[in-house]
C-alpha cells in the first residue's frame, strides 16, 4: 500500500513568494502616495477652515457694520498651526488677507463684496511665491443691504 503525502512542491512555493512580494511592493508604493496626499490635504483643509471662518465672521457683521471698512487696504492676519512631522513638532504659518469693497458705488450702496485670501507654504507648491507663501485659496461672498 502506498501512502500519499499532501504538500507543496518547490515550484508552487516560488510562485506564491513572487506573488506575495509583488503585492507587498505595490502596497508600499500605494501607502507612500496615500501619506503624501494626506500631508498635502492637511494644509489645504486648515487654509479652507481659516478662509471660511474669516468670511463668516465678516458676513455676521452685516452690511451696516461693513460700510466703514469699504475699499480700505486688505486686513492681514497671521496664524500659526503646529503639526507633528517625522517625530517633531513643526509650526506652519498661514496668513489671511480680507478685503471688503462696495460693488455699487454712490449714495445708494447696497451690495458689499467680501474677499478672503489665505496663503501658506508647501514643499510641492507650484504657484508663484508671494510674501514667502506658494499656495493660496480664495473665498468670495456678497452681503446685501436689505433695508
Amino acid at each position: 500500500m502506498r501512502l500519499r503525502r499532501a504538500g507543496h512542491n518547490l515550484l508552487e512555493v516560488i510562485i506564491a513568494t513572487v506573488i506575495f512580494a509583488t503585492a507587498v511592493v505595490f502596497l508600499t508604493g500605494l501607502w507612500s502616495t496615500y501619506h503624501e496626499a494626506l500631508t498635502k490635504n492637511r494644509g489645504r483643509l486648515i487654509a479652507m477652515a481659516l478662509g471660511r471662518s474669516e468670511l463668516e465672521s465678516r458676513i455676521a457683521l452685516g452690511f451696516t457694520n461693513l460700510a466703514p471698512i469699504f475699499n480700505l487696504a486688505p486686513v492681514e492676519t497671521p496664524y500659526s498651526f503646529d503639526a507633528w512631522i517625522r517625530g517633531r513638532t513643526v509650526s506652519i504659518p498661514y496668513k489671511t488677507y480680507t478685503k471688503v469693497s462696495n460693488t455699487t458705488p454712490g449714495p445708494f450702496a447696497r451690495l458689499a463684496k467680501i474677499e478672503v485670501v489665505v496663503r501658506w507654504s508647501e514643499k510641492s507648491g507650484s504657484e508663484t511665491e508671494v510674501d514667502g507663501f506658494n499656495k493660496s485659496v480664495t473665498y468670495v461672498a456678497y452681503v446685501f443691504d436689505g433695508r
